[in-house]
């Protein structure tokens, strides 16, 4: 199962701050405390791991600093060593009056000129800059140095909400490396930011903590978003045995098109996803001298070595499936792309198309822009095919995703983009983002078991979008489950024997 939440920009957060403080109703003040209470236990667990001296905060002027005079007191009130900084300026309302309450307590709140960590042994809040930042930090200007000053020190580097410097969205502004605090560990508040999804601005962020604040979740169902994000929860799985009295083909017959001279084993992983996905049958396309091999990695395989180049054998070929695999290590000569041309014409049922199908159907759109495509149609690419399917024009992964989000809407497909964070993009332009981010998933082969695993819960009659969310929650709750048994490397294969224990 998933569960899916939606992704706010900043105005969206603090409008849901404001609704929030108005409907429960709660004062900004006491909403402040209620956020900076959460960070609490994520610090403490990180100061009894690190053998730290002191904690160090460094507050802003504006709500952010207010979090972090509010954290220094609940850590001075646990008896632990802590040093307040600020610059100058004037504080916020609400930041005023947590930092008069800490002075109240005896604890000096310094000047940042004062600032200086040479011990490693550290541990540094950054409370500086919140969501409300909307342009660079400009060189030599006194917050740039500030950050440089935080950067350099060897302390750990924890920021509040988001790191100092780094926009809330990546459409508002790239900041350079310089100019924006490179935490360790980001503890932010009720939502991810969307510039952490994204390479270019979430190289910043470290590992990332959601912590929820309590905002209303009345503001969450009325208000719209084009972007959610989800992650895999335990429960009852999608594939039910709804009658005693099922068999293989209650579970669907999953066609896989795949595996070129040289590449079987990209085909091996895919088709062997789809049957441990549970699907009924899932039927191999390959050339007659594989057959051998495909037994002896897959015995409960089926075979198939007619090859389909006409449209009516498409069609015959069509009525046996419930869904299709198309294209890992499939090849890319003028004959295999004369193959998916007469394909997509005759294709009425659900199929993922990656790999080698991509990047043919990328040289089909080349010739054609205007090409129809199946609206029952599932592209798995990573960021180099998906660029081949954009025109091969280089562009930062937030721009691919809004061409990409275009391109789906185009062609009214479904677009799984592969990546860090792996978004899964409807027809409609909506984008839901995976957020478990696993960088063992950086192997040989990982690829094809999704593509497989997805092509397999369509075939037992899944609906696409649900098929398309699952299938990648299961890949990365599978690639988890290795991590935590102690691996510290995977490989595609090993994906496998953990996916019949979370579908």
């Amino acid at each position: 199962m998933t569960t899916d939440k939606k992704l706010f920009t900043s105005d969206q957060i603090r409008a849901w701050d404001t609704y929030t403080i108005a409907h429960e109703p709660i004062s900004s003040k006491d909403l402040m405390y209620r956020a900076a209470s959460s960070a609490i236990p994520a610090i403490l667990k990180e100061w009894e791991l690190g053998f730290y001296s002191q904690v160090c905060v460094v507050c802003g002027n504006g709500n952010n600093g207010g979090d972090g005079f509010v954290i220094a007191s609940l850590l001075r009130a646990k008896g632990i060593p802590v040093r307040v900084f600020k610059p100058e300026g004037e504080l916020s309302k609400d930041a005023l009056f947590y930092a008069e309450a800490l002075r109240a307590e005896n604890c000096e709140i310094e000047s940042f000129d004062k600032f200086s960590v040479q011990n490693q042994h550290v541990l540094l809040i950054d409370a500086l800059f919140g969501t409300g930042l909307n342009r660079p930090i400009q060189p030599d200007s006194e917050a740039w140095k500030w950050i440089q000053v935080m950067n350099a020190c060897q302390a750990r580097l924890v920021s509040l909400d988001l790191p100092s410097g780094l926009p809330a969205e990546p459409t508002l502004f790239l900041p350079t490396p310089d100019a924006v605090v490179q935490a360790d560990i980001t503890l932010t508040f009720q939502v991810p930011k969307l510039s952490f999804l994204f390479e270019e601005w979430g190289r910043f962020v470290g590992n990332f903590q959601l912590l929820n604040i309590g905002l209303s979740k009345d503001f969450e169902q009325i208000e719209s978003s084009p972007f959610s994000y989800q992650s895999y929860s335990t429960g009852i799985g999608l594939r039910q045995i709804k009658s005693v009295f099922s068999h293989k083909r209650s579970f669907g017959h999953t066609g896989v098109f795949a595996g070129t001279k040289g590449m079987q084993g990209a085909a091996m992983l895919a088709a062997s996803a789809a049957l441990h996905s549970g699907s009924g049958l899932v039927t191999m396309h390959t050339a007659p001298e594989n057959f051998n091999l495909f037994h002896a990695w897959q015995p409960e395989l089926l075979l198939n070595g007619s090859k389909f180049e006409h449209e009516e054998d498409i069609q015959s070929l069509l009525s046996c499936y419930s869904a299709l695999v198309v294209g890992c290590g499939l090849g890319t000569d003028k004959q295999t792309m004369n193959q998916i041309q007469v394909l997509l014409g005759s294709l009425n049922i659900p199929a993922v198309f990656d790999a080698d199908a991509i990047t043919l159907l990328a040289r089909l759109i080349q010739i054609n822009p205007e090409i129809r495509l199946p609206s029952h149609l599932v592209l798995t690419p990573h960021p180099g095919e998906m660029q081949r399917l954009l025109g091969n024009v280089k562009m930062n992964s937030y721009k691919q995703l809004d061409e990409a989000r275009r391109f789906a809407e185009k062609h009214q497909v479904y677009v799984i983009l592969k990546g860090a964070f792996t978004r899964i993009i409807m027809p409609d332009g909506q984008v839901c983002f995976q957020l478990s981010s696993n960088p063992m998933l950086s192997s040989a082969g990982t690829g094809d078991v999704l593509a497989g695993l997805v092509g397999g819960l369509m075939a037992q009659g899944i609906e696409i979008e649900t098929a398309c969310k699952m299938g990648v929650a299961i890949h990365a709750e599978a690639a988890k489950r290795i991590v935590n048994s102690g691996k510290r490397s995977l490989v595609a294969s090993d994906l496998l024997k953990e996916i019949p224990y979370l579908v």
